[in-house]
């Protein structure tokens, strides 16, 4: 019955002594991967302090930008457009009668250009709150609206984003993400005129690749003969 006792305090002993043991060894683990952390966390700070030290004395940098997420080191030193001549000019183009438009495309279209863009009005009865448009304005050279306004282009259902314009042997095409009622995506392609600006034929290039298609663009290949469209 002594010996029973006297192994039950042995093994209680030792029962508390590897507890105490992995909790130490535990303590270990987290110090030196908290350690770690705070070092990685350091050096990324510094990167950081040290572009924005080096943007603010270089002359080739308008103005400083230290992002919220540091870049890779290697495109931290990629200059301005504006600053390398890249960028001569910004223009805000004014139009007539149409509230905020945005994500625009434009050709050059005689002695002046084709704007196309989008933009919304607000509506009910759909699963949306908006309904999206395309719309086209003439501009002059100076890329100021002409006496025309702007006119939407009419197609084939309501939600309509995202217009690219192209030109085609001679021909106008515009190319754009269109939505079935919110719900499924599809780029189409229709052909413009280019005086009324009115569509005269539309087609869904859905190639069924996945299930949204969005915001590819075709292209022309050709010289001096007629000219092959691809997608």
């Amino acid at each position: 019955m002594l010996l029973l006792k006297n192994l039950g305090k042995i093994s209680a002993r030792l029962t508390s002594k590897t507890l105490f043991t992995f909790l130490f060894c535990a303590l270990i683990v987290m110090f030196v991967y908290v350690r770690k952390q705070i070092k990685k966390n350091r050096s990324v700070v510094r990167k950081v302090l040290s572009y924005a030290e080096r943007s603010i004395q270089s002359a080739q940098f308008s103005s400083p930008y230290v992002p919220e997420t540091p870049l890779p080191f290697s495109l931290c030193n990629v200059p301005l457009g504006e600053d390398r001549g890249v960028v001569l000019e910004v223009k805000t183009i004014h139009i007539r009668n149409i509230v905020a438009p945005y994500n625009p495309s434009i050709i050059r279209d005689g002695d002046g250009f084709l704007l196309f863009f989008r933009y919304d009005q607000f509506c009910d009865g759909f699963a949306l709150p908006y309904i999206t448009y395309i719309g086209c304005v003439r501009l002059d050279q100076n890329l100021n609206q002409t006496e025309e306004e702007f006119k939407q282009i009419e197609l084939e259902n309501e939600f309509n984003e995202d217009p690219r314009v192209f030109e085609c042997n001679n021909n106008l095409y515009l190319i754009y993400s269109s939505l079935n009622h919110g719900q499924s995506r599809v780029m189409k392609m229709a052909k413009i005129d280019r005086k009324t600006l009115k569509t005269l034929h539309e087609v869904k290039l859905d190639i069924q690749q996945q299930k949204i298609e969005k915001n590819w663009n075709p292209f022309c290949i050709g010289e001096n003969v007629e000219k092959q469209m691809f997608k």
